[in-house]
């Protein structure tokens, strides 16, 4: 329906920019305003250095050697001009006329590749809009290599600022005119430039430039091809007022001098599951499913390939890079923010705005604000993802070419370089060298030297004896109470802790629950209010709200553990809290097809303890075993008790705990999970150790996954 004034073709005055043109035959066909064309190309190219990348491209889909972009009293916008100038295999008259005259072409679309082979980058026939976004007036020369004429177009782009023009009413000046047979390629001469560009501006076009291709001069990872041969002799060129611009390279020499150098690939596992290959400095590639779990998932992004190398910015980290190329600590610092973010390249050429400051697509940065310790930032990577319009179909560039479509593929290649981030942060982790030792089975504050004083004074018979007796009494009394204290804190903030990590995960649940009620009150009313109502779809829709509810009120649930502020120690049977535990986890498991089976003891097994927190720690091993376990598989609860202490085991059948990460796994913030916080199982631990006991992994020819143990001394 439309609404508002009508113009006097009878359509709103706000479409006044396309009209409606009557044929012979009384059929219609839009006949859009010349200011059309200014519209969408103001859509279409986001800002002129990426307009000028845009024709740099269009050098390359010309199958042109090299490209010069030269720049001519460009400090002053009217009279300044630009030149792009290519050695490509130019355009015919027809090739003119037929195609550029033609915005959207669909000509580079069917043809895949240049004539030489090379895939194309322009595909959606834009190319012509970035001439207008840069200047006034363009004056195209082209000509196709072996022929004898040349075809100039000239463009006056402000005939398309008359809002009383339509579109077939401009006419580009077309003609030809002989020329040599040599000599081949196409000129953009851009006259009239819409702003100035300062020196800082061309500047930031120089590095633009040279961070157009990939710094790394690799041409296969882990034996993945990742640019096109002919990328490796493609030069472009700066010219500033008739002087040449070097626009610079990557050093090289900063990669024999990184402490962390890192390739991967996403690759086919099976035609239902995907993998990511991970090869940090010289050492084997290790295989991890994609997306972790018990089963790679298949990746909607394709596959594709990654390199990355890892900066410690403090003055002894970049003593190297100082010495070799004689820098200062903050040159080298600045060298690195020059190169630094992890980049998209696909067939060789960047897509923006990936790895430029502030750009933050992976959130490593906000990640890092929390555990800046075990967390890399942006500024202390320089990384490519290398991509190809062959084999990642589905990451599509946005129209005005500032990203990619945020879709299914996009999500999927986001999740793929998080994991393959993490990889790296457990690497670093492990490389750190550490004071920490865990505490396995000891009481807080337990002084050893204390004990052995009190062994040495009772054997001994003198009056001093008695003396020093009372005073160590008195100690481990002052001991007691400072050590309940310090613990009831531990404690507290433990909770607050393990409360942010239930909450992340809780957010999405009930949120999406949520609006699942939403809809079906809303569906209910409607039905209502319908003179058709039937009690059956109003019963559903009541139904598929209450079911949700009850989701909503068994995530709330999981947070009564956090609510007390101090412990509450009390005698529990474990089988208790392995029963309470299955029933919160039966929903969430069956989603995936899982079974939660309790396995239960032969004779009690009492603890004295804090239910909500050892409900904690046995929620986190349960968490990562329905993680682990494949679709289908079982995650079993035992319980029971021998030689004075009671167990509480969790068994899944994932892939179990690879040998190189045995000794690792207990430390904090180290995980394989892609979005895992790495402190379910150091929890765990800590509130183990807390109650005199230990948490195991437990290793078993009869085990096909993953099992962990905790044991707590019986009550007495």
């Amino acid at each position: 329906m439309l609404t508002g004034p009508l113009s006097g073709n009878g359509l709103p005055q706000s479409c006044a920019s396309v009209t409606l043109m009557a044929t012979l035959q009384g059929q219609h066909v839009f006949r859009p305003r010349a200011r059309v064309l200014r519209l969408l190309g103001e859509e279409l190219i986001s800002d002129e250095t990426i307009a000028v990348v845009e024709l740099v491209r269009n050098a390359w889909d010309a199958d042109a050697l090299s490209v010069k972009v030269a720049f001519h009293n460009a400090q002053n916008a009217l009279g300044g001009s630009l030149d792009i100038i290519d050695d490509g295999h130019g355009m015919s008259k027809e090739t003119v006329l037929g195609s550029w005259l033609q915005p959207a072409t669909p000509d580079k679309k069917l043809r895949h590749a240049s004539p030489s082979g090379r895939p194309l980058l322009g595909k959606k026939g834009i190319g012509r809009f970035a001439a207008d976004k840069l200047a006034r007036k363009l004056v195209l020369i082209t000509k196709k290599e072996g022929e004898t004429t040349a075809t100039r177009a000239v463009v006056d782009w402000n005939q398309f600022d008359d809002p009383m023009k339509f579109l077939d009413e401009i006419h580009p000046q077309i003609d030809s005119h002989p020329t040599p047979a040599t000599g081949h390629g196409t000129s953009l001469f851009l006259q009239d430039l819409r702003s100035s560009w300062s020196e800082d501006r061309i500047a930031h076009l120089k590095l633009e430039l040279l961070k157009l291709f990939p710094p790394f001069r690799s041409t296969e990872v882990l034996g993945s091809p990742v640019i096109p041969p002919a990328l490796a002799t493609f030069q472009v060129k700066l010219e500033v007022d008739g002087i040449s611009e070097d626009i610079g390279h990557f050093p090289q020499s900063l990669r024999t001098l990184c402490p962390w150098r890192v390739r991967a690939v996403v690759r086919a596992h099976s035609p239902t599951e995907d993998e990511i290959a991970i090869a940090i400095n010289n050492e084997p590639e290790r295989v991890r499913p994609l997306g972790g779990g018990a089963k790679g998932k298949k990746s909607a992004a394709g596959h594709f390939a990654v390199e990355i190398d890892v900066w410690v910015r403090s003055a002894e980290g970049l003593a190297g890079i100082r010495e070799t190329l004689d820098l200062s600590l903050q040159e080298a610092r600045g060298l690195l923010d020059k190169w630094s973010g992890i980049s998209v390249y696909r067939d060789g050429f960047r897509v923006f705005p990936y790895g430029e400051p502030g750009n933050d697509w992976l959130d490593l940065d906000k990640e890092r604000i929390n555990t800046p310790k075990e967390r890399l930032s942006n500024s202390q990577i320089i990384g490519c993802i290398y991509l190809s319009e062959q084999d990642n179909p589905e990451l599509r560039d946005q129209t005005n070419r500032q990203g990619l479509v945020n879709n299914d593929a996009f999500n999927d290649l986001r999740s793929a370089i998080r994991q393959v981030i993490r990889e790296i942060e457990n690497r670093i982790l492990v490389d750190k060298p550490t004071t920490k030792q865990r505490r396995s089975g000891r009481r807080l504050f337990e002084l050893e030297s204390l004990k052995r004083l009190r062994e040495i004074a009772e054997t001994s018979k003198s009056v001093a004896s008695t003396q020093v007796l009372a005073m160590i009494g008195a100690a481990e009394a002052e001991k007691s109470s400072a050590e309940e204290t310090i613990s009831q804190e531990i404690s507290r903030y433990r909770r607050i802790l393990s409360l942010s990590v239930v909450a992340t995960r809780m957010a999405h649940e009930i949120r999406q629950q949520v609006d699942i009620i939403r809809r079906a009150i809303d569906n209910g009313l409607k039905r209502l209010a319908k003179a058709s109502v039937t009690i059956v779809g109003v019963s559903e829709a009541l139904a598929r709200a209450d079911e949700s509810a009850g989701i909503v009120a068994r995530e709330v649930r999981r947070l009564l553990p956090f609510t007390r502020a101090r412990r509450k120690i009390e005698k529990i049977d474990l089988s208790r809290l392995a029963i309470d535990i299955q029933s919160d986890f039966t929903e969430p498991a069956s989603k995936r097809n899982i079974e939660i089976k309790f396995a239960s003891p032969s004779s009690p097994a009492e603890v004295e303890v804090d239910y909500g927190e050892l409900y904690q720690a046995v929620r986190n091993l349960v968490d990562n075993a329905l993680f682990w376990s494949p679709e289908g598989g079982q995650v079993t609860l035992s319980v029971f008790a021998k030689h004075g202490s009671a167990f509480i085991a969790v068994t899944d059948q994932g892939p179990g705990v690879p040998t190189e990460d045995e000794g690792v796994i207990f430390e904090p913030y180290w995980s394989t999970k892609p979005n895992g916080s790495g402190l379910g199982l150091p929890i765990a631990g800590e509130i183990a150790a807390d109650y005199g006991g230990s948490l195991s992994l437990k290793k078993s020819s009869t085990i096909a996954g993953a099992s962990f143990e905790i044991a707590i001394p019986r009550a007495k």
